[in-house]
């Protein structure tokens, strides 16, 4: 049983490693609006995916050609992605104009590759730059067949 859960995780891990894009299905078990239970649970039955694209530092649950094939949109948004060891982390904000002075939404993603969670928190901005809104998802992941 150990060598099937070591071959599993190596697996796992290495292809996070040597591959461009891969699509997880994620498992959602918490789903929270600014900070509490949603009332309404959206991923109750249902998994989400999640497009992870190291070549172009991207993970979404749209892929990256979809959000970015847009010149406008590309010159109003600021990325970070970050891929360490055990975690990679992804921040996306989206501003009202190319300017970049209001910001208008944002995102962080966190996955961690050992565990295969993922921790999805959206923000919405009012036209001060304060947080109105935030939603929360987090869950289990699997690398979806292709």
């Amino acid at each position: 049983m150990k060598k099937y859960f070591i071959f599993f995780l190596f697996y796992f891990i290495s292809s996070f490693c040597f591959s461009d894009q891969i699509i997880l299905e994620c498992n959602i078990k918490t789903e929270l609006e600014n900070g509490k239970p949603a009332r309404k649970k959206i991923y109750k039955a249902e998994t989400i995916e999640i497009f992870l694209n190291k070549k172009e530092k991207w993970i979404n649950d749209e892929p990256f050609d979809d959000w970015l094939g847009n010149n406008e949109l590309k010159n109003r948004i600021i990325t970070s992605y970050e891929d360490k060891k055990k975690k990679i982390s992804f921040s996306f904000k989206k501003f009202h104009s190319i300017e970049k002075e209001n910001i208008e939404s944002s995102f962080e993603i966190n996955f961690e590759k050992e565990k295969s969670f993922l921790q999805f928190i959206k923000y919405y901005h009012d036209w001060s730059g304060k947080i109105f809104f935030s939603s929360e998802i987090s869950g289990k992941c699997k690398k979806k067949n292709s």
